[in-house]
């Protein structure tokens, strides 16, 4: 009896140990990992990429897949609503591209200082399959920062206009 007891005691004593043990470890890995976020966090801001280039943007807007729209429109005619957000740039960034190509040749371009809604319709000289690409790029224009690396979002349909 007293041999079971002195077991008891000592599984329970052990267990106990273990539980602080454990939790010890997990309150000191989170603190750590905490620590590490932040500082990865500081010294690399939420737009910029370990090797960007001074001035450069060095991040990704996305567009928005599941409610942009890129549709067959009045017969003989294209129409896309993107909805796009920051992605990994910054909202106060400033210089973004929207590139859109209409599948029969003929493509649009458009320089943005900030994202929003963009809107745009094609009108096509004959019916067909047209594969319509959508891109959305960080990108600054003019010679000063041609040695910035745009990074861009893509987003395609295949429309078919009717005559």
């Amino acid at each position: 009896v007293v041999v079971v007891a002195v077991v008891t005691v000592l599984t329970q004593l052990l267990l106990s140990l273990r539980c602080t043990v454990v939790t010890f470890i997990m309150k000191t890995t989170s603190v750590v990992v905490a620590l590490l976020f932040v500082a990865v966090a500081f010294a690399n801001p939420l737009n910029q990429t370990q090797d960007c280039p001074p001035g450069c943007l060095c991040c990704k807007p996305v567009i928005d897949v599941k409610n942009s729209i890129i549709e067959q429109y009045k017969k003989h005619r294209a129409h896309i609503a993107i909805i796009a957000d920051y992605g990994n740039c910054h909202p106060n960034d400033k210089g973004f591209r929207y590139d859109v190509e209409w599948g029969d040749g003929d493509a649009y371009r458009k320089q943005l200082k900030s994202i929003g809604p963009y809107q745009a319709t094609h009108t096509y000289a004959k019916k067909g399959k047209y594969t319509v690409d959508v891109t959305l790029c960080s990108h600054k224009p003019g010679p000063k920062y041609a040695h910035c690396e745009d990074e861009c979002s893509t987003m395609s349909e295949t429309i078919n206009v009717k005559p």
